[in-house]
């Protein structure tokens, strides 16, 4: 559903709840950080559940289709999103072909989604001029006043997100994964590892996922809420393949065919 409004120019989600204002002007547009955070992450975990044969074909053309919706300006040019997609569905393609990554894939792929988003910022400007988007505003205004500029929004979006993590309303937010941490450690950990130790590729590209949550918070407005979607989508994936595990291999002795029947 993303996916097809996003290709309509988020001509749908400009009117859904976390989108909605009486005046148009004032609506999100595009792919805001709600929805991409959805995508991103559920586009991943399709990848991750596709036959390995299959894998890391899928994550190319779902991520090549993911970051060219959030980065186009005439879908509604999510340049944060960009980044972020690049990032994360790059280290899942990496987990699923190598089995695993490193520091310099985390790097090199950031690296990467920063330039694509500049990249497509750029065309934005000499396309479609003042009447573009913010990034093509910023590029305008980049090519006035230098890369200084750039450093300033990095610097003033990064510190931004930290103050609002230490808000009372982040504090809400934060406070729901209490639960979650506390049953983490408790025994939910040592369940996920052993529900992925005969699959290593699998646990690396969940991992990458979380990578590209860090870098969700760090570089865009409302980092908050777009790393807060996707934590929370990858820890309820999780939570319901242990039940599913659970149900297939309960922790009791194997009964005969002829007891169960009875017990039926």
């Amino acid at each position: 559903a993303v996916w097809i409004d996003g290709l309509l120019a988020g001509r749908l989600g400009c009117f859904s709840v976390p989108g909605a204002f009486p005046l148009s002007g004032f609506r999100f547009y595009g792919i805001g950080n709600e929805y991409a955070g959805v995508l991103i992450v559920m586009a991943g975990c399709l990848c991750v559940a596709a036959p390995r044969r299959v894998g890391t074909s899928i994550t190319l053309a779902l991520g090549v289709v993911s970051v060219m919706l959030l980065a186009s300006g005439f879908y509604g040019a999510n340049y944060g999103a960009t980044a972020t997609a690049v990032l994360t569905f790059g280290l899942i393609w990496t987990s699923l072909r190598r089995g695993g990554f490193g520091a310099r894939h985390v790097v090199g792929y950031l690296a990467l989604g920063i330039g694509v988003s500049i990249d497509f910022a750029i065309v934005d400007w000499v396309m479609s001029g003042v009447s573009g988007t913010h990034g093509a505003r910023m590029a305008r205004q980049t090519d006035l006043m230098g890369m200084a500029y750039v450093a300033s929004v990095v610097v003033r979006k990064v510190l931004f997100n930290l103050k609002i993590a230490g808000s009372t309303q982040a504090a809400r937010v934060f406070a729901a994964f209490v639960p979650f941490i506390v049953l983490w450690f408790y025994g939910v950990q040592a369940r996920v590892r052993n529900l992925l130790s005969s699959d290593p590729a699998a646990m690396s590209a969940l991992k990458g996922m979380l990578y590209g949550t860090g870098a969700a918070f760090l570089i865009n407005d409302s980092g908050v809420v777009f790393a807060s979607i996707m934590l929370s989508l990858v820890l309820m994936m999780l939570l319901y393949a242990l039940l599913a595990d659970l149900v297939r291999t309960p922790d009791q002795p194997t009964v005969p065919a002829e007891v169960q029947t009875c017990r039926e």
